[in-house]
């Protein structure tokens, strides 16, 4: 039994959330375990999700047809969980797609949209289990916008990237298209960042976050030649670098190892997906 993992949807305006885990049980079953929070009745002090609320389990099956559309159920590894359109979760390989359940409807089918077909040509660094990917990430805005942002580098031995964005354009078709206004070769990035330090060590970013407020803006992890590592944000669309802040100075970078700093920013990603 493999455990996809757990997510969150706040919905409705008075505090009710759901929450969902998505466990595969074989090939072609898995079981949704669901818990619905209802908002507070009138008298009531507080929560009382432990004693009023109950896990449910729904078995669902995978349909045909997943497979021919690049479904790989037991390498899918789930990247993030987020919330799409105030009624999905959806379940993120970022290098096969998604897997897309309506948690708020009890007979709710399994879908998967995957991912567009140019980032379905990289193959993913890091294996380590929860450790977050450096290169990708998707993200939804506030006005339920889904973007995924790559950093595609053609040849690792080289320090030569393109960062490119896509927008979920049709979640029924699973059609994304491709920002090409958006997109950034290294040597606009570091034109952008050239202010931020003369010690850039000319490494590809790490680490990008869709801001949840604006689909153009993203924040990445650039590193110095020393260990220091800046946040800068930047708008792809206009190509404007809109701040930038120290995130580890030399003396942090020491003391903190840098798995300890992906396994945080995997706690930022999911702590952001979720909101």
């Amino acid at each position: 039994m493999l455990d996809r993992g757990m997510g969150l949807l706040r919905h409705g305006a008075d505090g009710e959330f759901t929450v969902a885990d998505l466990t595969q049980r074989d090939y072609h079953d898995v079981e949704l375990c669901v818990l619905h929070h209802a908002p507070p009745r009138p008298g009531d002090s507080g929560s009382r999700i432990g004693l009023d609320h109950q896990w449910s389990v729904r078995p669902m099956r995978v349909p045909p047809g997943m497979e021919a559309a690049g479904l790989d159920l037991f390498s899918f590894d789930s990247d993030a969980v987020v919330p799409v359109g105030g009624r999905f979760l959806a379940w993120v390989d970022y290098y096969q797609g998604m897997l897309l359940v309506d948690v708020l409807h009890e007979d709710a089918e399994l879908r998967f949209v995957p991912m567009p077909a140019e980032a379905l040509l990289s193959r993913r660094w890091y294996y380590d289990e929860g450790i977050p990917d450096p290169v990708r990430c998707v993200g939804v805005t506030d006005g339920d916008i889904v973007k995924l942002v790559c950093i595609i580098t053609p040849d690792r031995r080289s320090p030569a990237f393109t960062i490119a964005t896509w927008t979920l354009a049709d979640i029924d078709r699973g059609v994304w298209d491709k920002d090409g206004t958006t997109t950034m070769d290294d040597s606009q990035f570091f034109g952008l960042c050239c202010g931020v330090t003369a010690k850039i060590s000319r490494q590809p970013p790490s680490f990008p976050m869709v801001s949840l407020v604006d689909p153009d803006v993203v924040c990445f992890l650039l590193e110095e030649e020393h260990g220091v590592v800046w946040m800068v944000e930047v708008n792809m669309r206009t190509k404007v670098l809109l701040s930038r802040a120290v995130y580890l100075d030399e003396e942090e970078a020491r003391r903190n190892p840098f798995d300890g700093l992906r396994n945080f920013i995997s706690y930022l990603s999911t702590t952001s997906n979720n909101l």
